[in-house]
Parts: C-alpha cells; sequence; structure tokens
C-alpha cells in the first residue's frame, strides 16, 4: 500500500512545530528554572522587618528573573542569621534582610563570629525606610511631647514606659530617648517584640512606647492610642511633630556574602532599584509609614551601594559611642 509523501510531509513540520513550540521557555518557566533566591530574616515571622522584606521580594523576584523565600533565623541579635549567610553553599543567591535592630545586635556584641562580619559583607542597598512615633496611652490627658514627660514624671501617671525589644529600632529609640532625658526614670518594661508592647499599650498597663509607624500607625488612625511625635515625616500623620534629638530611623536593606561576585551584588542592586521604582510596591510600603528609599534615574548600582554601605558604616559608629562602657 502506497501513501503520499506530501500529507507526510506536512504532517512531519507540524509535529516538527508543535515541539518546538512546547519546548520552548515560557518567562515563568525560566524563572522557575533558575536557583531560588533565599532573603534571611533574622527576626521572627509576622514582624515589620519580615512583613517589608516579603512585600519587597513580592516586586523583586520578577526583576531578578528568579523565585524568592524567606527564611526566618531569629536569636543573637542577628549573629545567627549572618552565620547562616556567611555559610550559605551558593552566595550569589542569597542575603540577609538588615535593619536598624541587625545594626545594634552587632555592634553590641562583643562575641560575634569574625567570619559573618557585616562590615565584610557586600551591601546591595536599602529598599525603605521609615520613622519611629513616640505614643502614649488614651489616659494620658494632653498632647505634646513636654505635656507627656510632665505627666510621666508626676506621680498620677505611676509612670511605666514600653521598650519593644533589645535591639530593636523601638529599643533603640528607648534609649536616645532616656539619654535625652537624664532626670527621667521611669520603670521600663521590655518586651519580646512590637506586637506585646502595643498590646501592653492599648491595655493601659504601660503609658508610653517608641514604636515603628509600620507597628503603631494603624492604632493611631484609629484612636486607640495617641501619637505625641515622630522622628520623621509621615505621611498619614501629616501634622505629627517632629522629636527634638531623638532621630532614630529604620532603613531595610540587603547585605550579601562577601564571597559574591561583584557583578551579582550589582545585578540585584539594580533589580532593589527598578523594585523600588514600581508604584505598587511603593504603595504597599507606603501603608505601613515607610517609603520606598529614594533614588535618582541616573545613579549606578555601584554608587547606590556605595552610598548605602557609607551610612551603614556610620550608624555602626554611632551605636557603639551609644552603648554603656561595659558593653563597648
Amino acid at each position: 500500500q502506497s501513501f503520499s509523501t506530501k500529507p507526510l510531509s506536512l504532517a512531519v513540520l507540524g509535529g516538527l512545530a508543535m515541539m518546538a513550540a512546547f519546548g520552548k521557555e515560557t518567562p515563568a518557566e525560566a524563572q522557575s528554572s533558575k536557583p531560588i533566591f533565599m532573603l534571611v530574616v533574622p527576626f521572627a515571622a509576622g514582624g515589620p522587618s519580615d512583613i517589608t522584606a516579603r512585600i519587597l521580594l513580592k516586586y523583586l523576584g520578577p526583576e531578578l528573573g528568579q523565585n524568592t523565600v524567606i527564611e526566618n533565623t531569629p536569636g543573637a541579635g542577628g549573629a545567627l542569621a549572618a552565620q547562616r549567610v556567611a555559610r550559605a553553599p551558593d552566595p550569589e543567591n542569597g542575603g540577609i534582610a538588615k535593619n536598624d535592630g541587625f545594626a545594634w545586635g552587632f555592634a553590641s556584641n562583643r562575641n560575634w563570629p569574625s567570619y559573618a562580619d557585616p562590615r565584610d559583607m557586600k551591601f546591595a542597598g536599602v529598599y525603605s525606610s521609615g520613622p519611629l512615633i513616640l505614643a502614649a496611652s488614651k489616659s494620658f490627658p494632653g498632647t505634646t511631647y513636654a505635656e507627656l514627660m510632665s505627666w510621666l514624671k508626676s506621680s498620677d501617671a505611676n509612670a511605666v514606659i514600653g521598650n519593644p525589644g533589645i535591639g530593636s529600632p523601638g529599643g533603640i529609640c528607648t534609649v536616645v530617648w532616656l539619654q535625652k532625658e537624664p532626670d527621667f526614670k521611669p520603670a521600663v518594661v521590655t518586651f519580646t517584640g512590637a506586637g506585646p508592647a502595643t498590646v501592653a499599650l492599648l491595655q493601659g498597663y504601660i503609658k508610653s512606647a517608641c514604636l515603628l509607624s509600620a507597628d503603631i500607625l494603624p492604632r493611631i488612625l484609629d484612636g486607640s492610642v495617641k501619637a505625641i511625635g515622630s522622628t520623621g515625616p509621615v505621611r498619614q500623620l501629616p501634622n505629627i511633630p517632629r522629636l527634638d534629638g531623638i532621630d532614630t530611623r529604620v532603613n531595610n536593606g540587603i547585605l550579601m556574602a562577601k564571597e559574591t561576585s561583584e557583578p551579582r551584588v550589582n545585578e540585584l542592586t539594580r533589580a532593589l532599584m527598578a523594585a523600588m521604582k514600581n508604584p505598587e510596591f511603593q504603595r504597599d510600603i507606603d501603608a505601613l509609614g515607610l517609603v520606598a528609599t529614594p533614588l535618582s534615574d541616573d545613579a549606578s548600582a555601584q554608587s547606590v551601594r556605595d552610598a548605602h554601605a557609607r551610612q551603614f558604616l556610620d550608624q555602626l559608629d554611632q551605636y557603639r559611642r551609644m552603648l554603656p562602657p561595659a558593653q563597648k
């Protein structure tokens, strides 16, 4: 039995075309075939550092063309997370989400392992920043900082203030606040995070606390607590006064292992710059009272890295100066 060769040729060509079509990777397939980029967060899940890191990866992954994952590694003021990144088997595809609490942890920890020294790591850049807010319980009868201090120092207040965590941005703000007011000797309750501190403030157990805007802003907006002042502008609170002499802010950024190649760090920096220009990223960060770190359109990846690295090193020096002599 004979067959026509023309239909057979068309069938073969059609099959080859289908094979080529099915064999071509889609963008999603290309992304999934690459190594996963892991961002290590040195704090527990659910906190502001974790939330902002997860928001970032939502927009950073597509810019890198890679899938991403968060690994929460709390403990030892960030030293455990730093060790995790320093000893990662693939330094090209991992980093640590650093903030001011991480910087304080390093500055105050004399036993930090030398191989995980963040000063030796490569700074990819800062992706968001924001102020801290000094808040007071609803029982506070005034509105200003001077009135708050007068009330807290009076016998009527039974002054108990909250520290949301040693080494946390709120904890650093508390240290600066008390250094600014040497005659103020309140009872200080130290919590394991901003969540428990916020609950205690809402219940009136503590009278005041310095908290990240991401933690306390919703409670201020619904009238559950009072905002006394902030360490920087808050779009949702245009009339909030600045806290004189308290300039603590939170800066969220990414450090990579010292073994990471320069081209790879610059690639990550460019992806960060692109993600920060995304209006949806800016909207999500703004909802937390934070801002995407502004960058000029003509800034190079290296200039961004250098500027943010200098800022980080200056921050470490500042925190070391703030430590009691026994901790230095």
